[in-house]
This record gives structure tokens, sequence and C-alpha cells, in this order.
């Protein structure tokens, strides 16, 4: 039996060694809870950089998505400047509108302004036809002469020689062309007229589809060519009731 005298000293050391396991115990614990801490922290890292380049990925979409709007809201708030009057057999008319170019562009009647997709398909046979009318740009005197030109195997109708005047401008927000002409046409190119887009940019300086031009605003037909048939059919209806 220890005596009482070791007592207090075999406790002492009991309770030193109980603290040192314990202390060993804290630490091993403290380890872990850093190295889960460290864990956490790098997952957290990795997943806030995983959310940001989600964000950044999302924000060049949104300003990808947002420069294409506008540029199809810039197309689409062009104005017409010309009108195309197909409603009489085998004849094309012109009528300028009171619209604004949408850009600068300054260039010769020679060389005129392009239709753009004004077939629906690549012609055929090409036109070359003068016509009659004072349809100009706005600023140019009339020649009275006003033709049209299309070259083989495109789809765009050029406008040209319009006027004497040796250049012509188009400028941003003023109006872009003043009058109207008429042009006799081949039933073939009237057919293909009518089978063609309804409406279309106008480029200028171009005479054929792959000449680089400036968009000045938009051409359409009016009324439509669908109105056309309708048209027709109620004359037909009006000479049966006529004849009943």
């Amino acid at each position: 039996m220890p005596s009482m005298r070791e007592s207090p000293h075999a406790a002492i050391r009991a309770s030193l060694g109980l603290h040192t396991k314990n202390s060993k115990h804290s630490h091993a614990v403290l380890r872990a809870s850093g190295r889960l801490y460290q864990c956490v922290v790098v997952t957290e890292t990795i997943g806030q950089n995983s959310l940001e380049k989600r964000k950044k990925e999302r924000t060049q979409m949104n300003k990808i998505a947002l420069i294409a709007g506008l540029a199809v809201a810039a197309t689409a708030s062009a104005d017409t400047l010309l009108n195309v009057d197909l409603s009489v057999v085998d004849q094309v008319t012109f009528t300028a509108t009171a619209g604004l170019s949408s850009a600068d562009a300054s260039g010769t009647d020679s060389i005129g302004v392009l239709l753009e997709s004004f077939f629906s398909a690549p012609t055929a046979a090409g036109i070359f036809v003068n016509g009659t009318g004072d349809l100009v740009a706005a600023g140019n005197s009339s020649d009275t002469t006003p033709g049209l030109f299309n070259s083989s195997g495109n789809t765009g109708l050029n406008f040209w020689s319009w006027t004497d005047d040796t250049s012509t401008d188009f400028v941003t927000g003023a109006a872009a062309f003043s009058g109207s002409a008429t042009w006799s046409i081949s039933s073939d190119v009237y057919a293909a007229m009518l089978a063609g887009n309804t409406s279309g940019n106008i480029g200028a300086f171009a005479d054929s589809d792959d000449d680089t031009s400036v968009v000045i605003g938009q051409w359409n037909v009016v009324p439509a060519p669908g109105a056309f048939a309708l048209l027709g059919l109620g004359g037909i209806a009006a000479c049966r009731r006529n004849r009943a």
C-alpha cells in the first residue's frame, strides 16, 4: 500500500499524464480540424471561381445578345425610301417616300443604288431598260430617263442613271429620294418580280450583288403581290355579276 505521503504525487502524476494525453488528443483534433477547414476553404474557393466564371460567361453572352439585338433594331428602324408598285401587268413603278437616309454615302448615278434581294432567286436573263419619270436622289436634278439594271445571276435590282449631275450624296437624317418613275418590262421579268421578295435593303452605291455598299434604307412592295391575286378574283367576280 502506498503511503499517504506518496498519494498526492501519484495523483499529480496521473493528472499530468491525463492532461498530456488530453493535450495530444486536443492537438490531433485541432490538426484534423485544420485540415478539414483547409478543405472547406479550398472547396469554397473553387466553387466561387466556378461561380465567377459562369457569371462572366453569362455577362459575355448577354453582351453578344444585346449587340445582336441592337443590330436587328437598327435594321428594323431604317426608313422605307422607295415603294415598289407591281399592280399594273408588265410594269413596275418606284415612288419615293419621305423616308430619311440612315447613313452617309457619296457616289455617282452611273453606279446607282441596289435594291438588295429583290428577286427570290438569281435571274436567268439580265435587265437593261430606261423608264420615264422624275425619280431622283434628293438634291439632284432629274434627267427624266431613270434606268433599271440587273446582271444575270444576281438577285438585286439596280436603279441608276437618274441625273446629269456629276455626283450624288445621301446624308444621314435627310430625305433620300423624290419623285417617281415607271418602267415597262417583259412578261418574264414581271413574273419574276411578282415571285420576288416584298422588302429589303437599299445599298448605295452598288449595281450587283457582289458590290460593297452602304445601307441607306429599305424598299417595300405595295400592295404586296398576294393582294394582286385578290384584286384579280374581285374583277372576275364583278364580270360574272355584270353578265348575270
